[in-house]
């Protein structure tokens, strides 16, 4: 996949309509620096649908509010009159980012929004994760032509055959592509108990040589399968080497090590069963297993296999790519199990600086793993396997433990989610042993579904804690987090930090954040300094404190910042 994402990222045609020059040149410079070779730019709304039927993009980057005709008008008219590939995503760009300007912008047509001023990171992700939802489509596209192709071939093969004794159409039509691996399962093989009159047909999915889970079953044994549920691991590991030859045919046989397990089939009187492999090129994927009860001759077994071997090649094609996530979650699962099990990370401190004085006040904890994945991305493939909180707490104990050895009396900054501040359970034990002032920082971009109840449950960790809201200005967001939390601690977004002293919008910007931080009793801290005239520029401002290399980088081993 990462392949296929990389190639798209080189072919891609990137459509940027927005009638101010400056923001199409920081859009084109953006999408550049990341990869993106084929971008074409209009200031000129009255062009864009002519555009799309000639370029033909992969995305489209369109701004809401332009001369007549605007850009609501423009995606519209690219929905309404079919210029628009159902699948051509149209990622809009509004100064507004209330939330009857999303839907509005959403129901005429736009697969996501996106808030002006952009900040580069979210352009990136989202056109990212746009491109790709798009190559997915295509894929599967590309995946039901195949199998359409596939049905029409066998269709005359099936006909002649004892499946063709029922209405192959109606069955037909019933095999689509469920939402998940075990509705698509259930499918199959409810349609393949009908056609070929087997009393069972269950659907096996492989993870591992010796871990198989059935995902679907039909016939009038069906309910003696157990779904969803790990055979014995001897079952797993007989049929795997059973598979890896080849498909089968045998009379059924509890085996002994299976133990309850085969005795429930023995029990519903099944006779035989008939196994065809469902592969890949990476190799075994499952089995589409046949059972009867009736008694059959060998000669009548081999005689009834060419028709699962028909039906499995149906389903493997069917299948294949919801087996492929499941696989591929399933192995990031255990990447990530590994990573926590075996404390594959260690931290990384920072200094948070005083811009006046330069005197270390704090440092923020952040993690380096071993085998060098950049830790937004890891964390978010914990995340995306229910692990999210558990990492967060195998690197903030390692953060902790190793916290002791630091200089002076100031303050550990954390990065912890919401879900890890409201698990009473975790949080408050991680926390139990520190001997200097926490702060939380939570970032702008994490959604925070109860605010009333995350503050309590940060004011419930007691006097020692304090929040940060982390990434300030990169979002509309951050502000809401900063009005609902009341945090002690803002941090400004290191977009909003980067050249502040040779851009006046950034100044007036940040004077804004520094009067209000004034107002309402909190400290800001500015990310990402690099240069001398960064920190002057922010100290002026009056920004009290900052990171970034200048000051320090993240390190094992703390210095002292330079003054």
């Amino acid at each position: 996949m990462i392949d296929a994402a990389e190639e798209l990222d080189a072919r891609a045609t990137i459509l940027v309509v927005d009638d101010e020059q400056a923001d199409v040149r920081l859009l084109e410079r953006i999408l550049a620096r990341e990869g993106y070779l084929n971008i074409v730019t209009t200031t000129d709304s009255g062009v864009a649908v002519e555009l799309v039927r000639q370029l033909r993009p992969d995305l489209i980057l369109l701004d809401l509010h332009m001369p007549d005709p605007d850009g609501y008008t423009v995606l519209r008219s690219l929905r309404s009159e079919g210029i628009a590939h159902p699948y051509l995503p149209i990622l809009a760009l509004g100064a507004d980012d209330d939330a009857s300007a999303r839907r509005r912008a959403l129901s005429y047509g736009g697969n996501d929004f996106l808030s002006m001023p952009v900040d580069a990171d979210e352009v990136i992700l989202q056109t990212r994760n746009l491109l790709e939802t798009r190559l997915l489509h295509e894929t599967l596209e590309e995946r039901n032509r195949q199998l359409a192709a596939q049905v029409q071939g066998r269709m005359t093969e099936l006909a002649d055959s004892e499946a063709g004794q029922i209405d192959l159409a109606r069955w037909l039509g019933r095999l689509q592509a469920g939402a998940t691996p075990e509705e698509t399962a259930t499918v199959i093989c409810e349609g393949f108990a009908q056609t070929a009159r087997f009393d069972v047909v269950s659907v096996v999915s492989f993870l591992s040589e010796d871990l198989a889970i059935p995902l679907g079953a039909a016939g009038s044994l069906a309910s003696v399968v157990p779904l969803e549920v790990p055979l014995p691991r001897s079952r797993a590991r007989y049929l795997w080497e059973r598979a890896s030859q080849g498909p089968w045919a045998e009379p059924w046989v509890a085996r002994p090590e299976d133990a309850a397990y085969g005795l429930r089939f023995t029990h519903g009187g099944l006779k035989a069963a008939l196994y065809a492999p469902l592969r890949d090129d990476g190799g075994l994927l499952g089995l589409l297993i046949a059972g009867t009860t009736s008694e059959l001759t060998n000669d009548e077994l081999s005689r009834r296999l060419p028709s699962l071997l028909q039906m499995g090649s149906l389903a493997r094609a069917v299948l294949l790519p919801a087996l492929e996530s499941r696989r591929h979650q399933a192995s990031l699962r255990q990447t990530i199990q590994a990573v926590i099990g075996e404390s594959a990370f260690w931290p990384v401190f920072q200094p948070v600086v005083g811009l006046s004085d330069g005197d270390v006040v704090g440092h923020e904890a952040l993690t380096r793993f071993t085998d060098e994945t950049r830790p937004d991305v890891r964390f978010a493939e914990a995340s995306a396997v229910g692990l999210g909180t558990g990492l967060e707490e195998a690197c903030i104990r390692a953060a902790v433990s190793a916290a002791n050895a630091l200089p002076g009396n100031g303050w550990l900054s954390l990065n912890a989610s919401p879900d890890l501040i409201l698990d009473p359970g975790r949080l408050p034990l991680l926390l139990r042993d520190v001997m200097r002032l926490v702060v939380l920082e939570i970032t702008e971009h994490v959604a925070i579904d109860d605010y009333t109840q995350l503050r309590a449950a940060i004011d419930r960790l007691g006097g020692r804690v304090r929040l940060a809201i982390d990434d300030a200005g990169a979002g509309f967001a951050s502000f809401r987090h900063i009005i609902e939390l009341r945090p002690d601690f803002v941090k400004v977004d290191i977009g909003l930090v980067r050249g502040i002293d040779l851009d006046a919008s950034r100044q007036a910007l940040v004077a804004g954040m520094s009067h209000f931080a004034t107002k309402t009793g909190c400290t800001l801290i500015a990310e990402g300094i690099e240069t001398e005239g960064e920190r002057k520029a922010l100290r002026d401002l009056g920004v009290m404190f900052g990171q970034g290399y200048l000051l320090g980088r993240p390190d094992r081993l703390i210095k002292s910042a330079q003054a």
